[in-house]
Order: C-alpha cells, then structure tokens, then sequence
C-alpha cells in the first residue's frame, strides 16, 4: 500500500502498538505518516500508544513524535521515554495520559496478549515504583488507569500486569517477499515484532509493515521474523534509515560485520565521535 493508504486502516481511539527501541528499528515513516493524516483530517485521534522500549532521538522536533506534538495522541504507556522530549513535556504539563511500566515487562505483556492472556504475573516491580503500595507508574493528575495490581498465592507478593489490548502494530522491517514475508536483516534489533503482529491479530487488528525493499525470491523460513499471514499492510520505504535521523548503514550494528572483542575498543573509539545521537545532531 501506499504510506496514505496504510495509515488510513488506523481508526479513532485505538490502541497502537510501536515496535521500536529508542532510535532503532524505528518505522518513522508511519509516525510521520499518522501525523499528516491528522493535520489534514483531524484522524485518527484520541490514540494510545504502547512501547516497551519508546521511541525517539532524543531531539525536540523527532519526526517520530510528531503524531503526539500535533495532539493525535491522547495516551501513552511507555517503558521508556527518555528520547521522547516532546512526549515528556506534554506529561509533565498534563495533557498526556501517561504510564510507566518495566521495560522487560512490558514485553512480556505483549507476548501474554498474544497469547489471549489478560494478565502477566510477575515479581518484577515489587517495591519499587510501579508497586500500587506507590502508584509510581501514573505519572500526572489525568493518569488514572489500573495497569497493575497485587496478589498474593501462598503468602507471597506478586504483581499483576494487565495485558493491552492491540488494534494496531506499527513495525520497521527489511525485505518483504513475494508471499508478504518480512525479514530484519538490516535492523539492530527484533525486540517485540512477532509477538506484537500475534497480539494485534488475535484482536483481529491491522500490522502494518514499513520496508527498505520488495525482493522476488521467496525468503528462507529461518529469516522469517514476522510471517506475511499476520501482515495487512506493506509500506516501501527505500529512504528508511538503520537508525532514525542517521543516513547509511552501519553493517556492524545489524551484525553483518564482525567486531572481534579484542577489537570493541578501536571501534568504539573510531565510532565515538560518530554517534547516532552525534550524526543526528550534526545533520540538523
């Protein structure tokens, strides 16, 4: 489909799952996407977004944040927000619904729900801020949602996360084959990609895919990371980049170069001064 077309299948109100670590595996085309859709339209609105890791590169005007900056977003349950400068200035002025949770939790959750679970039970949290004893995880005055009770099974203390419930799976891939395949043989990472298009179809929602590249052939099942049954949606984007604001492709991140340990710190001197984060800025 095209981007416009794509971004079209997201409804008032639902709930978007994003795959993405911080700057990486990040489709920034579908956020930029949303956030044209809803300035010319004023939809979708009223969202609510859930990512385990957030997303963002750590700069004012992210094209990853623009769907929140223009008001699309209403809620947001996040593992991370860090990068998100946008994003935290509107929780921290309340016009945000807003959640923190464990990051490795919160990846549970997704693999719970596509499970049909609509808890996860663990001890991850005990005591610290996301305990109700706290109620650390609601972050303002608007954030009123029970994402996390107690329990107790033979005199101990566990917490109780409840499962999202996905109607839509934002995901940044490769290569999509003919039979809708999606391989990540140039991203840096996978994180929650094939547990969340299982979650977001459980719920007989939409995954859409934003890729570099179509390929003829078909792929090998074992570089299969999301099956084309769970993909609705496949967005070409050639311009795509490994990591978000940073042109060209580091083969090293992907593992497509080898870095020998007794080698990590001449590369990392070498790469030091050529951050994501600096190469971001500069390019600005």
């Amino acid at each position: 489909m095209t981007l416009d077309e794509a971004v079209a299948l997201i409804k008032d109100g639902d709930c978007i799952g994003v795959n993405s670590f911080l700057a990486l595996a990040n489709p920034v085309q579908l956020h930029e996407g949303i956030a044209k859709r809803f300035k010319e339209t004023g939809s979708p609105k009223g969202l609510t977004v859930f990512c385990s890791a957030g997303f963002g590169d750590w700069e004012a005007d992210s094209p990853c944040e623009g769907h929140i900056a223009a008001g699309a977003v209403s809620k947001v349950v996040l593992g991370h927000m860090g990068s998100m400068p946008c994003t935290t200035a509107k929780i921290l002025s309340g016009e945000l619904e807003a959640y923190n949770l464990p990051l490795g939790v919160m990846s549970h959750m997704v693999r719970a729900a596509a499970a049909g679970m609509p808890f996860y039970t663990t001890k991850i949290g005990l005591n610290l801020f996301v305990d109700p004893k706290y109620n650390g995880y609601r972050l303002n005055a608007s954030s009123n949602e029970e994402w996390v009770r107690e329990v107790r099974e033979s005199g101990e203390r566990y917490l109780l996360y409840k499962t999202p419930k996905l109607d839509i799976a934002l995901i940044k891939g490769t290569s999509c084959d003919p039979s809708g395949n999606i391989s990540f043989e140039k991203e840096c990472a996978t994180i929650d990609a094939l547990a969340l298009a299982q979650a977001v179809k459980r719920r007989g929602g939409k995954v859409i895919v934003q890729v570099e590249r179509t390929i003829e052939h078909h792929l090998r099942p074992r570089n299969v990371i999301i099956p084309g049954i769970l993909v609705d949606a496949v967005v070409v984007c050639p311009q795509q980049g490994q990591v978000v604001s940073v042109a060209g492709y580091e083969p090293s991140f992907s593992g497509d170069k080898y870095v020998k340990p007794c080698d990590i710190g001449h590369w990392a001197a070498e790469h030091e001064a050529n951050s994501p984060a600096d190469i971001a800025r500069a390019s600005r």
